[in-house]
């Protein structure tokens, strides 16, 4: 679930191209070349991957090997969505707050100039 609400969120960010992998692997090129959005500076191109890698090896049958799913256990679950809500709070409550705060300054500063 959490794999594919990252796949959604990098596509809402502009990241289009093919599966997950590529979105990441364009992400992590942004990067590199200070392209990439402000907020993915801010985690680690790994957090993404890892979601990405627990998220595929979840679903696969590791040929009828359903005991190496046992890891994803309660605190893996805890730790991907801590992640993933970390992940949401930076791509999109800081800016909103940022802005927020700063109409707010604007607008006391505009009344103070009158």
């Amino acid at each position: 679930m959490y794999r594919g609400a990252l796949e959604q969120l990098l596509f809402d960010q502009g990241y289009k191209n093919g599966m997950l992998g590529k979105k990441l692997s364009d992400l992590s090129d942004a990067r590199k070349a200070g392209a990439a959005p402000k907020w993915a500076m801010e985690l680690e191109d790994e957090f993404l991957a890892l979601i990405k890698d627990l998220g595929n090896g979840s679903i696969h049958p590791n040929d009828g090997d359903v005991a190496k799913q046992s890891i994803l256990d309660s605190e893996c679950i805890a730790d991907v969505a801590e992640t993933f809500m970390h992940l949401l709070y930076i791509v999109y409550e800081i800016p909103h707050q940022r802005d927020k705060r700063l109409t707010s300054l604007q607008l006391k500063a505009k009344a103070l100039k009158k």
